[in-house]
């Protein structure tokens, strides 16, 4: 039964995996172990945003040199501990192998884990698959957390078949994968009845399962993970990074100064994230995405297997970025030094939106403060409106604050804050406010002696007790 055949095999290599071909003996003369030294696969991703389901197209090429045709591929792809729990809902497997129709992923699970041992069974990232129309193909998902697919006919040297569609909520990530020739062991290990006396035969089974062991084709593709499940913005970008090195070494990316661009990119967004500048990181990560061709497009020195890993883990860490507003000062500045109660002076403050949402039209104002510290001690100057303040980007505005006549001489920091209303729900609440320059307050200077006289003067001149005013009208002929 084929599926047992190559769930067989999977086995086997994993036991032989360190054993050249020819070390026992094989069923197989010489002549007849086929060629089999190169098959490539190649995959597209694409993302549709509105069910969040990756589809990932395979095509399988066996180059004209090989000897025998594609039997198999495989591709792990194994649920990390770690890893989001995702949802199965509406993922089936095209012809699986199970039953004659599709099949649903979970119930598949369910049945493994009622005929095997639970502690050898390894969870997968929920996929579904779609076979090509013009193939008789069968799907599957192992007990150890492998895809298989298993095209029939066979690709015959020199062709290519597919596409293999997988769907999946999980998020693109390396995977290794294997294909496997049509080759197969006369004999299948452990095979041989517990009654009777195998020898040779059963010895050179495993001699066969060497060579094919040897002929098997590995490689890295891109294939569906689960993301974390404690998403941590910082650790992201390190796996991102990763990815850009291991794409590298992949030769799927190949440009250094775009690699180079991309990690400056990553730099600023992980420079700016602790410091809670979400904008600064939105344009980095944007910039990020922008160096790249759209998936599932390609370019020279960026494949379609480059674009897909890169473009949409970025674009995964954008939309996890805090989508609200964050109102900062980040400069307060004073047309003087020194100023007189009673007096006026410009202000001039500058607000910016460092968060990853708009914020709309909001209160500020400046503040005489005896200290640092916001509190009930400092003298209200004056408010001003601040208009609608796009994501990054700042409003500079210039008041002309009047000084109070009561307050006390003395040096005083001019502070401004933002958003005095509350009216804006913000990433940080607590940031709103910053201290400008010192400032220092005089008195008013003491009157001169002609002020001195006036008044005197003026307070002196008599008043009469009362007042007569007479009127007189008088009319003239026009």
């Amino acid at each position: 039964m084929q599926i047992r055949r190559i769930f067989t095999r999977t086995m086997i290599s994993l036991a032989f995996c360190l054993l050249t071909p020819w070390q026992g003996g094989a069923n197989h003369a010489q002549e007849d172990i086929p060629i089999f030294t190169e098959a490539k696969v190649a995959v597209t991703v694409i993302h549709a945003l509105d069910t969040g389901i990756y589809t990932y197209q395979y095509t399988l090429t066996n180059p004209p040199a090989n000897t025998t045709e594609i039997d198999g591929f495989s591709m792990n792809i194994s649920l990390s501990p770690s890893g989001l729990l995702l949802p199965t809902m509406g993922l089936t497997l095209d012809r699986g192998n199970r039953s004659d129709g599709t099949r649903h992923l979970v119930s598949f699970e369910d049945d493994v884990k009622d005929l095997i041992d639970l502690s050898a069974f390894v969870p997968a990232v929920p996929v579904g698959t779609m076979m090509p129309s013009v193939s008789d193909l069968w799907t599957s998902v192992s007990v150890i957390g492998k895809l298989l697919w298993s095209p029939h006919p066979r690709v015959p040297p020199g062709t290519s078949h597919g596409p293999l569609q997988v769907f999946s909520p999980g998020l693109p990530t390396i995977r290794s994968f294997q294909i496997e020739p049509d080759f197969y062991p006369t004999m299948e290990p452990g095979d041989c009845p517990e009654d009777q006396e195998c020898g040779d035969n059963e010895e050179s089974a495993e001699g066969d399962f060497l060579i094919l062991n040897q002929l098997i084709i590995r490689g890295k593709t891109l294939g569906p993970t689960a993301p974390p499940a404690d998403f941590n913005p910082l650790t992201f970008i390190e796996t991102i990074r990763g990815y850009i090195t291991e794409s590298q070494t992949l030769g799927w990316l190949t440009d250094a100064n775009l690699s180079s661009a991309l990690n400056g990119h990553l730099n600023t967004a992980a420079e700016a994230i602790p410091t809670g500048d979400i904008a600064t990181a939105k344009l980095a990560i944007e910039a990020f995405i922008a160096a790249l061709p759209v998936p599932p497009l390609a370019t020279a020195v960026c494949r379609s297997e480059c674009s897909g890993l890169l473009v949409f883990n970025a674009q995964y860490l954008l939309d996890r970025l805090p989508k609200e507003p964050d109102l900062i000062v980040t400069n307060v500045t004073a047309s003087a030094n020194s100023v007189q109660s009673g007096g006026i002076f410009s202000v001039t403050t500058t607000i910016r939106n460092q968060g990853g949402g708009m914020a709309n039209a909001s209160f500020a104002h400046i503040l005489f403060s005896p200290d640092t510290t916001i509190d009930l001690t400092d003298r209200f100057l004056s408010d001003f409106s601040v208009p609608v303040i796009g994501i990054g980007q700042t409003q500079t505005i210039t008041t002309t604050p009047s000084i109070p006549n009561d307050i006390s001489p003395g040096n005083y920091t001019l502070m401004a804050c933002a958003d005095i209303t509350g009216i804006i729900a913000e990433i940080d609440e607590t940031n709103n406010c910053k201290e400008g320059e010192q400032v220092t307050v005089n008195a008013p200077p003491p009157p001169t002696n002609d002020e001195i006289s006036e008044a005197t003067l003026i307070t002196s001149f008599p008043f009469p007790d009362h007042y007569t005013i007479n009127r007189h009208v008088q009319s003239e002929n026009l």
